[in-house]
């Protein structure tokens, strides 16, 4: 059953007048009749009786109007709903950020939920390796992280961070006397390798390139703790130097450049078709 022929039958019934009817429509009244004439076919029965007073309900008209109603609503809701997610408006987003990115994230997000409400927004906190692998498998849309080669990615450059020490408030070297011949054989508290594999993997590289066995003491879940074991006298430690933007109250600790290597932090989604709410969140970010 065609929804134009649903609709035919519903402006004849608030309009039971074929001129005023086919107006409303932009259709010629024979055309209206046809239309009018296929649906009564269809069902198997009349829809209207005509007389002096134009066109007035049958009882099968009566009955079925109400049904063509909801099925009209229906499909204009349906279409509404269609029309909103090719626009980006509904439908989901999944967003996978890591420390670096919080700021972003405390930002950005709430604003796009404020612009897109009905779209389902999922935040994870995933190290950047995990987070370029959920992008290729399709489990995220977008990923805060550290940019890679992998040539799957469209990657966009926001910022770059590099090695630093944390040293607690009293350590003895001033900071241009820290470096990793200075420090690099006193007692370590590093990130998990399982919660930061790719920064765990470039501190034990740069031990490797200096020569230097690292004395590793503890290792903490998140660069918080690993903070906090400095500030308490468990050894010194590498960190990016983004995280020394988030420092732990009461807490005074130095953070000295260990290395003149960076690497590259932004915001990547998959090649090819993108959701349009992901394309959405980009643009937004990227400003």
């Amino acid at each position: 059953m065609e929804i134009n022929l649903l609709r035919a039958f519903l402006a004849l019934v608030e309009t039971p007048n074929f001129g005023r009817a086919s107006s409303l429509l932009n259709l010629s009244q024979p055309a209206l009749s046809r239309q009018l004439g296929k649906l009564e076919a269809q069902l198997g029965g009349s829809l209207f009786s005509r007389g002096r007073h134009g066109a007035q309900l049958t009882e099968l008209g009566r009955l079925f109007a109400q049904e063509a109603r909801r099925l009209v609503e229906h499909a204009d809701a349906v279409l509404e709903r269609g029309r909103r997610i090719a626009a980006g408006e509904l439908g989901e987003l999944r967003i996978g950020f890591g420390s670096w990115a919080i700021d972003l994230v405390a930002t950005t997000v709430p604003a796009f939920r404020e612009r897109y409400p009905e779209v389902r927004v999922q935040v994870s906190d995933l190290p950047s390796i995990e987070q370029a692998k959920a992008l290729a498998d399709g489990s995220l849309d977008v990923a805060f992280m550290r940019l890679t080669r992998d040539r799957r990615l469209r990657q966009h450059r926001l910022a770059s961070d590099y090695p630093a020490f944390v040293l607690p408030r009293d350590f003895p070297l001033a900071d241009r006397a820290v470096s990793m011949k200075s420090v690099g054989e006193r007692p370590l508290v590093l990130i998990a390798r399982d919660r930061a594999p790719g920064f765990h993997a470039a501190v034990m590289a740069l031990y490797e390139h200096h020569g230097i066995r690292p004395r590793i003491v503890q290792e903490a879940g998140e660069f918080h703790a690993v903070q906090a074991l400095v500030a308490a006298g468990q050894g010194i430690s590498l960190v990016p130097a983004s995280v020394a933007r988030f420092s732990i109250e009461g807490v005074t600790l130095r953070y000295v450049p260990a290395s003149r290597r960076k690497w590259e932090l932004g915001i990547a989604h998959r090649l090819g078709e993108v959701p349009l709410p992901a394309q959405r969140f980009v643009e937004m970010v990227l400003g």
